[in-house]
């Protein structure tokens, strides 16, 4: 039970009755300011569930709340500058709505200003000895506290409008409600209650981001500058897409940036070149280093293949943002049709050629251009892994598939008196797999797990599938018998 003592301190009694959490207890063994912050970020409230717990955890988020809203701290914690207190007014107002509890009789503004110092000396010890400072020191709390009392500029879609089919609204986080959720202001509206209120300190929160995004981005600089930045906008995709080139400079300047939940890591899904490496001949069943690959070279969005009407449309587009197929895309014509051009023309060289080397495909497929040449690398460095993918397909693709999970069925030369254990057995279908695609393996099994046997296995089952292997008469018996001593010799 919290009861506040007659000198003025702040305790956590045992109640058999109502036992709080062992955090929270081991909280205010430390200090009342320390324990205090954890019951503001006590996620259950049912475990303190009685008026004067709701009384305390308020007064503590409104701590959290002024710390927020502070200017951003220097990383020296050793010189932290004092939170601003609430004014005398709300003080009163704090101790006129305390609930009839035993030790409320105690109450005063000069005992609220004592626990709300306590909780800044507890805040700034514990961001001191923290290397992620205010940051973490407020996710521990719960991570939206970290939100408070930061601007964020919100992109969102306006299906209703197909000429402006976005809006944009920049607001202020100012406190966490009851329940937990966020609550924004209007970034105008938070200027004007600040204003009103004569807190320079939040309002200097408020613009510092809003500066230093300006600072680095001209999108930013010219709402800022024209005062649009405080109005809602009904924006074009063009505009929208200066936003999106933009989101990062904002990010790194404070901002946080809130955009559509369906844009996969904050960005609109992206218009790639899509090239497949493939087997020159379908027709064949093995492929090795003396094998050619071709190319097909085409245009796609999240591994979906564009039609060539639609790849037109997008390079042809007046924005950056194009809707296709009842989504919005990102695409840049220029950088998108230059290594579209390359990879065309590497795709015709082939061609010519009769293909491209093994080796120079499975490097391209690595994204390991410079150890390959010619135009595909060049297309492969030029379109990187934000414009240009590289895969596999065809049967090549199936092939490549099966090294990372080849058949379990092979079984050893008759010759092997031996039986393998199951990772053996494995090994010995990868080997064989390896071996019928004529390409090199290592097998990198630790000492002492039996790579040897695995290779005898292999051996064996290479020389009774090698041409007359299967010849028949006394001779042949013999030899093959000769062979057996010989090779369990040679491996014994």
């Amino acid at each position: 039970m919290l009861t506040l003592l007659p000198t003025d301190r702040l305790a956590l009694l045992d109640d058999a009755d109502d036992r709080a959490p062992a955090k929270l207890a081991k909280a205010f063994a430390a200090s009342p300011g320390a324990g205090l912050l954890q019951l503001a970020a006590e996620e259950s409230e049912e475990d303190l569930s009685t008026a004067e717990a709701a009384y305390w955890r308020g007064f503590a988020r409104e701590f959290l709340t002024a710390l927020c809203h502070a200017p951003e701290r220097s990383r020296d914690f050793s010189e932290w500058e004092p939170t601003p207190e609430p004014d005398d007014a709300a003080l009163i107002d704090w101790v006129l709505k305390a609930p009839p509890a035993p030790g409320m009789e105690y109450l005063t503004t000069a005992v609220l200003r004592a626990l709300w110092g306590e909780m800044d000396a507890a805040a700034q010890a514990e961001c001191a000895a923290d290397p992620g400072g205010l940051e973490a020191f407020l996710r521990r709390r719960n991570p939206l506290w970290r939100l408070v009392g930061r601007v964020t500029f919100h992109l969102a879609e306006n299906k209703r409008n197909a000429e402006y089919p976005f809006a944009f609204l920049a607001t202020y986080t100012h406190r966490i409600s009851a329940a937990a959720q966020l609550q924004y202001l209007p970034l105008g509206k938070a200027l004007r209650e600040y204003a009103g209120k004569q807190n320079t300190r939040a309002m200097q929160a408020i613009l510092e981001p809003v500066q230093r995004a300006a600072e680095r981005n001209d999108l930013a600089r010219e709402l800022l500058d024209s005062r649009r930045i405080f109005q809602a906008l009904a924006w074009t995709p063009a505009e929208a897409a200066r936003f999106i080139a933009g989101s990062a400079e904002f990010e790194e300047s404070g901002v946080i940036v809130k955009v559509p939940d369906w844009w996969a890591r904050g960005r609109p899904a992206r218009a790639k070149v899509a090239v497949q490496v493939e087997a020159g001949d379908e027709t064949k069943t093995t492929v090795g280093l003396s094998s050619l690959l071709s190319f097909n070279v085409g245009v796609a969005v999240e591994g979906e293949a564009l039609t060539p009407e639609e790849v037109e449309m997008i390079l042809n587009a007046p924005a950056n943002l194009v809707s296709l197929r009842g989504k919005w895309i990102e695409v840049d014509r220029e950088k998108l049709q230059s290594v579209l051009d390359l990879w065309r023309r590497a795709e015709r060289e082939a061609e010519a050629a009769g293909g491209i080397g093994f080796l120079e495909g499975m490097r391209l497929l690595a994204g390991m251009p410079d150890l390959g040449g010619g135009i595909a690398a060049e297309a492969l460095v030029e379109g990187g892994g934000d414009w240009a993918a590289v895969s596999a397909g065809g049967r090549l693709r199936d092939l490549l598939e099966s090294i990372g999970s080849p058949k379990r069925d092979v079984k050893p030369g008759k010759a092997l008196r031996a039986t393998l254990r199951p990772y053996q057995q494995q090994g010995l279908a990868w080997l064989s797999l390896m071996a019928d695609l004529r390409l090199g393996a290592c097998l990198a099994d630790d000492m002492g797990l039996g790579k040897t046997i695995q290779v005898i296995a292999l051996l064996t089952r290479l020389r009774e599938a090698a041409p007359g292997a299967r010849a028949t008469g006394a001779k042949a018996k013999a030899a093959r018998r000769k062979r057996e001593v010989g090779f369990a010799v040679g491996n014994g």
